[in-house]
């Protein structure tokens, strides 16, 4: 996908409510990692008092959901997004920026470049 998403979110942003989520503002997609590592292998999960304690597999967040809208727009039903679907070549960031205000997929004007944590 496209670094490009709509400035209208589908829906609206909830407050996340697990692990270290919990009272952020905005929805936080989980990275699917299931498995705990240490330095130079996989770990059992570790407690807080151990080194390693506090990886992404301890910290699931929410689970992605995405929907084909068929008109080269997919909505990130988590995070209330909508992003360009098709890829298209890789660009400077200059021209991203000046792709973003050209472009007109699914009809929208209104398209941005994320933020990081939208990221």
């Amino acid at each position: 996908m496209k670094t490009l998403i709509s400035m209208t979110p589908l829906l609206a942003a909830v407050t996340a409510t697990s692990g270290l989520a919990s009272g952020l503002t905005y929805p936080i997609v989980g990275a699917g990692q299931t498995q705990c590592y240490g330095n130079f292998q996989a770990i059992p999960p570790p407690q807080p008092s151990q080194p390693f304690h506090g990886q992404d597999a301890q910290h699931p967040g929410n689970a992605a959901s995405y929907r084909d809208n068929h008109d080269g727009t997919v909505p990130d039903l988590v995070a209330g997004l909508r992003w360009v679907q098709a890829r298209g070549q890789k660009v400077s960031w200059a021209e991203a920026l000046a792709g973003v205000k050209a472009c007109r997929m699914g009809g929208y004007t209104d398209w941005r470049a994320p933020t990081i944590k939208e990221l």
